[in-house]
């Protein structure tokens, strides 16, 4: 029997050794936890900041699009609202150029054919310095002698007139 309160002693030394043995690493480990837990709350803080802080550039990022895209699609109607006026006035001009063309040809046309009779009324003229051939010299030939001669009885006519 003493050998066994002996040994019940020294069970209950060594179980209050273990004891005090566990509640010490117990303290550690419960010190290790809050210590570990405040870095990991310090993360998600951290972490907290950083989720708002990239929501906040994802928004500013999507407003950027928005914008950007708005005004691409500005650039492009704008372009095409050129591109049709720039058609519409090519058309225009190229009509305006086609009447010019034509209007050029039939001068061209018109020219050639008094460039003709001025050359056989100068030819006419160049031979003998009389208009024989011409209209001009029909028509001047009637009036000069209507009036050949007779200038004192035409100005009194004119002035009777009056």
């Amino acid at each position: 029997m003493i050998d066994s309160i002996a040994a019940l002693e020294k069970s209950e030394i060594q179980a209050a050794w273990d004891l005090a043995q566990w509640i010490q690493d117990t303290n550690a480990e419960l010190t290790h936890l809050e210590e570990e837990q405040q870095v990991k709350t310090t993360y998600i803080d951290r972490l907290l900041v950083a989720i708002v802080g990239a929501k906040a550039r994802e928004d500013e990022a999507w407003e950027i699009y928005f914008e950007s895209a708005a005004t691409l699609n500005d650039a492009i109607a704008d372009r095409e609202a050129k591109r049709a006026w720039y058609a519409q006035e090519k058309a225009r001009r190229d009509e305006e150029n086609g009447v010019l063309d034509e209007v050029i040809r039939i001068f061209i046309e018109r020219v050639q054919s008094l460039d003709a009779g001025i050359r056989n009324k100068v030819n006419d003229f160049s031979v003998d310095s009389v208009f024989q051939d011409s209209e001009i010299a029909r028509e001047t030939d009637a009036d000069y002698a209507r009036d050949n001669g007779r200038l004192q009885e035409n100005i009194e006519q004119e002035v009777g007139s009056f």
